[in-house]
Parts: structure tokens; C-alpha cells; sequence
């Protein structure tokens, strides 16, 4: 039977609902508010490594997003609008790009003029950052105190908007 046409397309199938289920699981296991986030290095664009210890602000949004995900794009946006905002309150973005290429990702960053980190994941599937922080999808995101405290996870839109207003009181 293993090689009967319906076999094989019900194997696909089981395959990719495996595949999803684990996936989903995994997002349950991302870091959950009130927890403190592993101090890790970002890769930069710049050729460093950012250590969130080493930014004394407010807060930190890390935002991992993946340049084929329509809805990164969407938040993408909105993010300018959020940094312009927020950063001179005390705002640090550090945007995660996976699945790129650093040059790549350069051209980008000077192309549209993106003013805050951008860090990148080249492999996602042997990233130690992603397996550290705990990430499986995007988009997904942390909010951080400054010393790596969780203030909320996976905000995006004006979600993140009300978010950032409530911890700046405003």
C-alpha cells in the first residue's frame, strides 16, 4: 500500500498536521509575562552582537519577523510609526529577521531607512537564538524591562500601541 497515490497524499497530510501541532506547542512555550529573557546576543547587521544588559532604557520590544510573512509586512508599517513615537520616551526596537541574508538585509535597512537594531537568523532551523527565546512563528515579539523582565508577548497593531501607552502611562 506505501505506494498507493491516497496512501501517500494521507501520510502528506498526517505529516503537516504533525508538523503544525508541534509548532503550536512550541508557540505555548515562548516565554510568558513576568519572566526574565535569557540575555543572548543579536546577531547586527553591523557584524556585533547586542546584549540586551547592554541597553539601559524603558523598554525593548524584540520583534521577530520572516520577509515572505504578509502580516510582518502589515506590522512592519506600523512599527515606524510606534519606534517615531516611542523612542524618544525610552523605547529600544530590536528587530530579528530570519530566514535572510545579511547583506541583504543591509540594503534593506538603507533602503528604507530602518533606524533601529536589526539583527538576523540566517538558518532558522539551527538558530540557538530562536531555540533560546523560545521561537517557533511569526510574527512574534517580547517586551522587556531593561533588565529582561517580560511585559507582554506577541503585540502587534494597536495592540502594542495600548500596550506601550499603559507602560508610559500615558
Amino acid at each position: 500500500y506505501s505506494s498507493n497515490s491516497m496512501v501517500k497524499s494521507f501520510h502528506e497530510k498526517v505529516y503537516r498536521l504533525d508538523s503544525l501541532y508541534k509548532q503550536s506547542q512550541k508557540h505555548d512555550l515562548m516565554y510568558k509575562v513576568g519572566d526574565i529573557l535569557p540575555n543572548v546576543g543579536y546577531p547586527l547587521v553591523k557584524g556585533e552582537n547586542l546584549f540586551i544588559s547592554s541597553i539601559w532604557f524603558k523598554y525593548i520590544l524584540i520583534d521577530f519577523q520572516g520577509p515572505w510573512c504578509e502580516l510582518c509586512k502589515k506590522n512592519n508599517a506600523q512599527l515606524r510609526e510606534i519606534y517615531n513615537e516611542y523612542s524618544p520616551k525610552g523605547l529600544v526596537v530590536i528587530q530579528v529577521s530570519l530566514d535572510v541574508v545579511p547583506d541583504s538585509l543591509r540594503a534593506k535597512v538603507l533602503r528604507d531607512s530602518l533606524m533601529w537594531y536589526n539583527a538576523y537568523v540566517q538558518d532558522i532551523y539551527k538558530s540557538k537564538l530562536l531555540d533560546t527565546l523560545k521561537i517557533s512563528s511569526v510574527p512574534s515579539s517580547y517586551i522587556t524591562d531593561r533588565l529582561g523582565v517580560i511585559k507582554a508577548t506577541n503585540l502587534g497593531g494597536e495592540k502594542l500601541r495600548l500596550k506601550l501607552k499603559e507602560l508610559f502611562g500615558q
